[in-house]
This record gives C-alpha cells, structure tokens and sequence, in this order.
C-alpha cells in the first residue's frame, strides 16, 4: 500500500465508518467481492455502507482507478465531501483519465466548490495534454477512423432490429454493410499490426488502441492465432491491458471448440430469445481467474445480458 493512501485507508477503516476491521479480517472476502457488494450499495443509494465494503477492499488493494473513483462518488453523495476528494485524487494518481466526466458528473457535484478541485482538474488536464502530445496523431486518426466504420453501421443496425414493426429489408441492407465493413477493417488492421505490432494506449489512446481488440475478435481463427503473440508481448509490457488478452483468448478458444477460461463469451439462444454462457472450464473458480485480469465476478456480468450466473447448472 503506498504512503499516500494509508491515512486514507485508515480513515476508511477506523474514523469515518467506525469498523474495528484488521487485516486479516479484511482478506476473508476478496477484493472484487467487497467491491461487488460496495456497488450493490451504491446503487440502492446506501452510500454508509458502500463505502464501508469499499474501506475493506482497498485494504487488500488499492490501485484500482475506476473502483476509487466509485468510492469517491459514494463519499460525495454521502455527505463526506473532503474525504470524497482526496479519493478522487487518489483516483486520478491512479490512472483515471477521463475528464470530461469527472467535470459533468453529477455525483461529485458538491466538490465543486472546495479549493482542491480546480487543482485537481487543472492537473489532470496538463496531464492529458502531456500524454496526447506523444501520440502518434497519423495512427491515431487512422485507428479512430477505423473505430467509428465498425460502430456506426452496428449503432444503426441495433436501432433498426428496435422498431415495432421491425424494418427488415432495410435492416438485412445494414447487416450486408457490417459484413463489409468488417472485412475491410481486419485487413486494414492486419497491416498495422504487421507494420507497427499490437499498439497500446500511451501510443494512440485508449480508444484507438481498443479499436484493434474491437476488429480483431471478428477475424477468423486463423488470422486471430497468428496474432494472439503479438497481444500476449504488449500485455507483458503493459501497453495493453490484461482483460483484451482474457476476452482474445477466451474467443479463441470457443472458435476451437474449447472450454473458455474467463467466462466473456456469451451465446444467444434464437427459439429462448435468451443469453447463456458458453462452456467454462472449471466454472467454480472462474471468478478467481477473472479477478487476475481485472474483472469482475460472473454475477455482475451475467446480470448486464438478462439471466442468472449458475455454476452447478453450467457444469452439468
């Protein structure tokens, strides 16, 4: 735990919730349990104990950005303005780099007005400025570019399966462009990363750099297996992070006719009209694995498509 956050923690664990929590009581859980119940709190609006599940996941880690920033929203909202930002610059220290949204989200509205948080923006946006001026711009756009020619055919494509009655002529025409689209795309990212290899974020930004995982999960198995090393090198450097490896290979290893490891692929049943997961290899302590690369437990992730995370059911 660095210097910084200790008092945090302390605070966390001992003044502000009045917990009596040691350590080892704290590592009976584990981290994206706490986490998970610190959410389910938060989302109820009781912002006492989300913080208190919060206070005993960060005594385990406490490096997440994402997870202190939620934290610092759920401080906010609970009254506690001072300590919610010295989270958010924990938050920021941390790798939260998404200004626009700290500066519109409602939640931390109330640390508008405390000195710290023009600091703290003003930080954050030298830093942003700093980081970007390191791009490489051409890639970039071009990978932005490519980015945008996935999504937008797909955004209006969701719109059109929508309606009542749906449009399918005109839908079946858009679905036709995807195709295309897609073919196009993994031939233009194929020759990045046989140019420039599997590009990371402090190269062309994280949205650029998720544009080649975004193209890449769409290519055929064989052109996926020739480029997983490149992948497997730039998450080893950490221009990646771990969870495009943990979505590749798991897309990988249902297109062998394997068992997936983490549990990200989800099938969808036509007559059912329902989500399942597909096969996982030990499903009991798939959310072990899953919390190696940084994601959260199959509960949460099951609930995002409609239907129940079921291990005993999975397995038979």
């Amino acid at each position: 735990m660095n210097s910084i956050m200790q008092p945090v923690i302390h605070r966390l664990l001992f003044i502000g919730l009045g917990l009596s929590l040691s350590l080892s009581q704290a590592l009976a859980q584990s981290y994206s349990q706490y986490v998970h119940q610190a959410d389910s709190c938060f989302k109820i609006g009781e912002y006492d104990n989300s913080m208190k599940f919060y206070s005993q996941a960060f005594a385990i880690k406490s490096t997440v950005p994402h997870d202190l920033y939620r934290a610092a929203c759920s401080a906010a909202l609970g009254g506690s303005s001072h300590f919610a930002m010295a989270l958010v610059k924990l938050a920021v220290d941390n790798g939260w780099d998404n200004l626009s949204h700290l500066e519109s989200d409602a939640d931390l509205r109330s640390l508008h007005g405390l000195p710290e948080w023009s600091t703290v923006t003003e930080d954050l946006r030298r830093k942003i400025e700093e980081i970007e001026s390191k791009y490489d711009k051409v890639l970039r756009e071009e990978l932005l570019a490519i980015y945008e020619a996935d999504q937008s055919p797909r955004r209006e494509h969701m719109y059109l399966k929508s309606l009542r009655p749906e449009p399918k002529a005109k839908a079946d025409s858009v679905y036709r462009i995807i195709l295309r689209t897609d073919s196009l795309n993994i031939k233009k990212i194929t020759s990045i990363l046989d140019r420039r290899g599997w590009v990371g974020r402090d190269l062309v930004g994280p949205q650029a750099s998720g544009a080649i995982y975004m193209v890449m999960q769409r290519a055929d198995l064989r052109t996926q297996l020739k480029y997983l090393p490149l992948l497997k090198e730039a998450v080893e450097r950490k221009d990646v992070e771990a969870v495009y490896l943990a979505f590749f290979e798991d897309r990988i290893a249902i297109n062998e006719g394997r068992e997936q490891i983490y549990g990200s692929q989800i099938g969808y049943n036509e007559e059912t009209k329902k989500y399942y997961v597909l096969p996982i290899k030990d499903p009991e302590n798939v959310d072990k694995r899953r919390e190696s690369v940084g994601l959260g437990p199959m509960s949460d992730y099951t609930r995002m498509y409609g239907f129940k995370w079921d291990p005993a059911a999975l397995k038979k």
